[in-house]
């Protein structure tokens, strides 16, 4: 390193690297767990109910699909009919991929949300340190 990079290095006390209060950094942390697994609980108990219709739903569609047609019915109706089912069946499961994509990615930014709000209180005396060396 030469002289002039020496000259420019900043040494900050060991307090402003580590929270100098053991039980605020354990309340950080215990508020970040609590905040992640409420919005675990809350983000699987949606995508389970959203799983739990979709399986409601394709239950019907496949009785529907077992049914035997009409007697006498004609065999052409009958094709058009079951091509019918299928074509809401593909649209349903299109909409709930849809819907989990988004309950993913409103989780996804949720966690980084609580990541970033937690990261710069545990950065806050750091952020102190360096503010009263200047």
């Amino acid at each position: 390193m030469s002289a002039e990079n020496q000259a420019k290095a900043q040494i900050f006390p060991i307090n402003a690297l580590f929270s100098p209060n053991i039980t605020q950094a354990q309340a950080h942390a215990t508020n970040m767990l609590t905040q992640t697994t409420e919005l675990m609980t809350t983000m699987s108990r949606e995508l389970w109910e959203a799983q739990t219709r979709l399986l409601q739903v394709e239950a019907q569609q496949v009785a529907k699909v077992f049914a035997q047609p009409a007697a006498g019915g004609r065999p052409g109706e009958a094709l058009v009919a079951y091509n019918h089912q299928l074509r809401e069946s593909a649209e349903r499961r299109v909409e709930h991929l849809r819907r989990v994509n988004d309950l993913m990615r409103d989780y996804s930014w949720q966690m980084l949300d609580i990541y970033a709000a937690n990261l710069s209180k545990a950065t806050k005396p750091i952020q102190d340190a360096m503010q009263r060396k200047s």
